[in-house]
């Protein structure tokens, strides 16, 4: 209940969209130090009048780096519903978006398929 309580009060400090044809082409102007400080500044905030059992840990810097190698010009979305079997080389992978020479897959929106990968190097 706390924890649902806490992400209402924060979604008038950060939106829950993202830029995604942006994020694709390697254009970020989001400081994600700065915009940590400005969220958990409002969550103490909001813990001393409103919360009991939240906890907050510690600051831990943790690294993930999946390289992008090309990001397309054009971003074009395969449809696997119309193309069911694509031929592509892998380029990258950005959230839950994996990048091709030809286009993007959105992994979330085929969540309940099978899919099956194969690799060649």
């Amino acid at each position: 209940l706390e924890a649902g309580l806490l992400e209402v009060h924060l979604k008038d400090f950060i939106g829950d969209k993202t830029n995604w044809r942006k994020m694709l082409q390697g254009e970020t102007d989001l400081d994600l130090e700065e915009k940590y400080n400005e969220l958990i500044d409002e969550v103490i905030k909001y813990k001393q009048g409103h919360l009991k059992e939240i906890i907050i840990p510690e600051k831990e810097e943790i690294s993930l780096h999946y390289p992008v190698t090309q990001y397309p010009e054009k971003i074009k979305s395969f449809n696997l519903d119309k193309e069911p079997c694509i031929e592509d080389t892998l380029r990258g992978i950005k959230g839950q978006y994996l990048i091709f020479d030809g286009g993007v897959i959105n992994l979330r929106k085929y969540q309940g398929y099978y899919l099956k990968f194969t690799f060649e190097q």
